[in-house]
């Protein structure tokens, strides 16, 4: 295997992987799944359209009561469609705009859910090639991107014939 193919080329078995995500992502979500997710969740974080917060999901056991009695709120259904600048926002025209969607705190923790079953099937069958960094739990660019840069200093001195190759 070349190490382009090493760091581009994911093996594993496609039929496989879709049926894995299928029964992951379709698996009915649990009480216990949620308040795993609070109680991992950064006590700091930005309040979703009604201004609840990762700290108030803390302490306030809304969502056991939602869940025991079945019944979601109108209110807690509601989004906030803001638009976001992808240039200099005091000089942004319209089509400078991008739509941005701010969910609900509790969306924030489903979703949160949802991902981390995905991403277990994706390291489990090794979808994503091993070269991959960014992105990943317990990973970072950092070491890849400084090793890349050495190798390209390296591939730069021996192009020129300097010493200072090895």
């Amino acid at each position: 295997m070349t190490v382009w193919n090493a760091l581009t080329v994911s093996q594993y078995d496609d039929l496989d992987v879709k049926t894995k995500l299928a029964e992951s992502t379709s698996s009915p979500l649990k009480l216990d799944d949620l308040k795993s997710a609070i109680a991992g969740a950064p006590t700091v974080s930005v309040p979703g359209p009604t201004g609840l917060t990762h700290a108030m999901m803390k302490t306030f056991d809304a969502m056991t009561m939602i869940w025991e009695t079945g019944q979601i709120p109108k209110w807690r259904k509601r989004r906030w469609l803001c638009p976001k600048a992808n240039t200099d926002p005091t000089t942004a025209t319209l089509e400078d705009l991008r739509p941005i969607c701010l969910i609900e705190t509790k969306r924030k923790f489903w979703l949160g859910i949802l991902v981390g079953r995905i991403i277990l099937v994706w390291e489990s069958e090794q979808v994503l090639v091993g070269g991959q960094c960014g992105f990943r739990q317990g990973r970072s660019c950092e070491g890849p991107v400084v090793n890349a840069l050495e190798e390209t200093r390296k591939l730069v001195w021996k192009a020129m014939d300097r010493p200072g190759t090895s």
